[in-house]
């Protein structure tokens, strides 16, 4: 069977060009997780859209049009992590074995030589083996391991979570939680993006890892984009009397699918940490999804397994481990030395 490589831009493409992309996409996110909804086309076209960020997407597919997989590389558009390149690479499994992902990781390397990149980070999910099998050829060693938690939202506590929103003010005197849906306003993007450099500098993150510049329009751009296709709703802590904000959680679900309820961030400033402020936003955000979403039958989150006081949280509310991600580095030099040994 003969394959052809390609570079592609999401939006050059149709509909119908792109549906068969975006169900071999929904074949290996089944893979990854079983409880996985499809994702509709118009959805790739949003979640592909990336503010902030440079990337180049290719497809492997064959002769007769059937798509075989997809890679795609990305990097920080602010010169952050320059010697860095993010690389996803998916194959269908009726083509696995048969140097697709070879073929994609060339044109990683390639990507990497001319962007004077000189680190691949990758990832790979336990419940796909293939994939790790693959990254331990290129020489990809583990940097931090995720578990992707998850819970029957039939089973939150609401006595529990109307606890923590009770003894907020007591716990935490001087502060004050609001939540907020939809649209971030505008007189809170500041105080987002500070959160959001203090998540990106403070988070678990593979050694070496150097935190983006976010600003409130970087925030504003991304979080307007999703909208498209998601429900949002965001629980923000502030220090009442100066009104800085110093830690937000914020739950998401997508149109398409309105069983699963997604954290997306929990984030407290450390500065004023040890007051209870976690858990007074997990409740408030809960709470409100609660009276305001139907349907709703899961709720998963990610944590990096070192992150102890949100794992207890997580457990607290009732989170159980479903699967784990891995990221893995791996550099140019080693890819190299693969794709040599396969004559690629």
């Amino acid at each position: 069977m003969t394959y052809l490589l390609s570079p592609y831009e999401v939006g050059d493409l149709t509909d119908g060009e792109l549906t068969p992309i975006v169900a071999m996409l929904n074949e290996v996110a089944a893979e990854e997780n079983p409880r996985s909804v499809d994702m509709t086309v118009d959805e790739f076209r949003m979640f592909s859209t990336s503010p902030g960020t440079v990337q180049q997407r290719f497809q492997v597919k064959t002769t007769d049009g059937d798509i075989a997989g997809v890679g795609v590389m990305r990097f920080p558009d602010d010169g952050t992590n320059a010697d860095t390149l993010n690389v996803a690479i998916r194959v269908a499994p009726r083509h696995r074995r048969r140097g697709i992902a070879t073929m994609l990781m060339a044109e990683a390397a390639r990507v990497s030589r001319e962007e004077g990149r000189t680190k691949l980070h990758l990832f790979h999910h336990d419940t796909v083996p293939a994939g790790k099998a693959f990254l331990d050829r290129i020489e990809a060693k583990p940097v931090l391991e995720m578990h992707v938690n998850v819970l029957r939202i039939e089973a939150l506590d609401k006595d529990l979570l109307s606890a923590w929103v009770a003894e907020g003010p007591s716990k935490a005197p001087g502060y004050r939680v609001d939540v907020y849906e939809g649209r971030w306003p505008e007189e809170i993007l500041d105080g987002m993006a500070r959160l959001y450099s203090i998540l990106d500098r403070d988070m678990p993150q593979p050694e070496g890892h150097e935190p983006r510049k976010w600003t409130p329009e970087l925030i504003s751009e991304m979080h307007d984009n999703f909208l498209g296709g998601v429900d949002s709703l965001m629980a923000l802590a502030k220090h009442a009397e100066s009104g800085t904000a110093v830690g937000l959680s914020h739950l998401i679900r997508r149109h398409s699918d309105p069983s699963t309820w997604m954290v997306t961030t929990t984030i407290v400033d450390p500065d004023h940490r040890g007051m209870s402020l976690g858990r007074w936003l997990k409740g408030a955000v809960n709470l409100e999804a609660l009276a305001q979403w139907d349907g709703g039958v899961f709720q998963e989150t990610a944590n990096a397994f070192v992150n102890a006081p949100m794992l207890a949280i997580n457990h607290e509310m009732g989170f159980e481990h479903e699967l784990t991600v891995t990221d893995v580095q791996t550099s140019v030099e080693a890819v190299e030395r693969f794709l040599q040994s396969r004559q690629v």
